[in-house]
Order: structure tokens, then C-alpha cells, then sequence
């Protein structure tokens, strides 16, 4: 997972790697495989002990956009007790 951008509102943001030993690979959604469509998505989550507690996007086609989000929450990333920290990330969909 990319490195942390900020952390809680009101804490300065520190450069440090946040391990996430388990990632989910987002699915091709079966519309973007019918349309012939692929792209990036840059999303944005929040992780609380451990776990991804909310994902938002920045970019990218929308087809994609729940496919991500539902990954992400399925993440388990090593737990940091009560700091919480905001990560970025990029998934590249191709179609094959």
C-alpha cells in the first residue's frame, strides 16, 4: 500500500509505510468487460486498527469506482492502535 498522506485532522502528516498483509484485487466489473472499457483509479482510504474503515475516490472511471470500494474494505493492514491513517492507492484495470 502507498505511503500515508495525512493522518486524524489536526495531526501533521509523517512519512511511514502502513503494511497491509492482506489486499483484495478489486473484480473486473462485468459491464467494463461488455463495453470493452478499462482505466485507472486513485482511491483514498482511512485505516483504524487495522482495518479500512471508509474508501473514497479521486479519480478514475466510475464504472470502477464500487469494485475498489468494496476491496479495500477487505483489506487487514498491521494495527496501529488508536492512530489513524489515510493511504493512497492506484488499481489499474485491463482488459485482456
Amino acid at each position: 500500500m502507498a505511503a500515508p498522506d495525512s493522518l486524524q485532522a489536526g495531526t501533521p502528516a509523517v512519512a511511514a509505510e502502513l503494511v497491509c498483509r492482506q489486499q483484495v484485487r478489486p473484480d473486473m466489473p462485468a459491464l467494463a468487460i461488455e463495453e470493452g472499457i478499462g482505466g485507472t483509479v486513485l482511491a483514498r482510504a482511512r485505516v483504524l486498527h487495522g482495518r479500512v474503515q471508509e474508501v473514497s475516490i479521486v479519480s478514475g472511471p466510475r464504472i470502477f469506482h464500487e469494485a475498489v470500494r468494496r476491496a479495500m474494505l477487505r483489506y487487514r493492514c498491521e494495527d496501529l492502535g488508536d492512530r489513524a491513517v489515510t493511504v493512497t492507492q492506484e488499481f489499474s484495470f485491463h482488459l485482456r
